[in-house]
């Protein structure tokens, strides 16, 4: 709906030739209702009209009178005027051959026109602001149903998560727990690659984050080319209305060579492969680039196995889950229930990604 508002917003150059045709044909459709009038009962009523004013003038001296002229000539134009709109009422609109095809060449046109995608940039510029409201977590207790992961990073004192969303929980419930983390950003905009650290959290963030800014042209002595980084916010600095994140939003084109977005899913392809078990919560599985790489994963060993934690997740209607039922059924687990509630038994003894 957005790409039709951009392709409005174009220049048509057969819009003006419609309006002309329009205009013609208006004009026309009133000229003919107007010749089917009787110009003589015209004339001679208006004759009629200021002869019997004139002499009701004439006998009252010149006193004021409601039969004037003036009135005469209007109270006939009036009734004229509405002979000529009834006429035109009851008739069916005039249109040319040439109005016809102006008017199908305009449509056709318009159509083919592609916009320029300033109206979709803008929206999506908006919504990317407005993102920071509503992904921004500021309490802890709002994640703590995360609890369970400390279980699990105790016993293999590794974890890596990979997520889509651009909000905070992960960080904020490793800081409220004081557990080891990183997304690996600074690694990234050092020496432009992803690196996990000994121990800890690895949060690849593969669709960026609030509080990541991009810092365009950065030059150093060691890195004299100019190149793009990303800056770490602060809370304070999230909150400035005039701050944009780094993030991919949107249906076009998730994917861009700009910032560290195609690292990150190298990042991903190559952790992912380090795992035997992969658990996907809160995906619907509508990016094809990520359900690419699970593809590959799956298919390069016999003994992989994905669980789908989701309580509304239906093979039927989700496309992908439903390819995975069909091919790979025995390595498939689909556990209709929210995150929270499967959490504890997963961490109890699996690896989660």
């Amino acid at each position: 709906m957005i790409d039709r508002l951009d392709r409005s917003t174009l220049n048509n150059p057969y819009i003006s030739r419609l309006n002309k045709v329009i205009f013609k044909s208006v004009t026309e459709s009133i000229s003919r209702a107007f010749s089917t009038t009787n110009h003589y009962s015209s004339s001679s009523k208006i004759d009629d009209a200021l002869k019997k004013s004139v002499k009701l003038i004439v006998e009252r001296k010149g006193m004021y009178s409601d039969s004037s002229l003036g009135k005469a000539i209007n109270d006939h134009i009036k009734t004229e005027m509405g002979s000529w709109f009834r006429s035109i009422s009851q008739k069916n609109p005039y249109s040319s051959n040439s109005f016809d095809q102006e008017f199908r060449r305009a449509l056709q046109a318009n159509e083919e026109i592609s916009g320029d995608g300033e109206i979709f940039s803008l929206t999506a510029e908006q919504m990317i602001i407005n993102l920071i409201n509503i992904v921004w977590i500021r309490e802890s207790i709002n994640v703590s149903y995360y609890t369970p992961l400390k279980e699990l990073l105790s016993r293999q004192h590794k974890l890596c998560i990979a997520t889509l969303n651009y909000d905070n929980t992960i960080e904020i419930f490793a800081n409220s727990n004081n557990l080891n983390f990183s997304t690996g950003i600074e690694s990234w905009s050092k020496d432009g690659e992803f690196k996990m650290e000994d121990n800890g959290i690895f949060l690849l963030k593969l669709h960026g984050s609030i509080d990541w800014e991009l810092v365009r042209n950065e030059k150093t002595i060691d890195q004299p080319v100019p190149h793009s980084e990303i800056r770490l916010a602060n809370p304070n600095e999230v909150k400035d209305n005039y701050y944009r994140p780094a993030v991919i939003f949107g249906q076009r084109n998730k994917l861009t060579t700009e910032g560290p977005f195609l690292d990150l899913i190298r990042a991903f392809q190559l952790e992912l492969s380090k795992c035997d078990e992969l658990i996907v919560s809160g995906y619907s599985f509508r990016d094809i680039h990520i359900n690419e790489y699970i593809t590959q994963w799956l298919n390069n060993s016999p003994s992989r196995k994905i669980i789908v934690v989701d309580p509304y997740v239906d093979p039927l209607k989700n496309e992908y889950v439903g390819i995975l039922n069909e091919s790979i059924n025995s390595r498939l687990t689909i556990r209709k229930m929210n995150l929270e509630d499967a959490l504890p038994d997963l961490c109890s003894s699996k690896l989660l990604l």
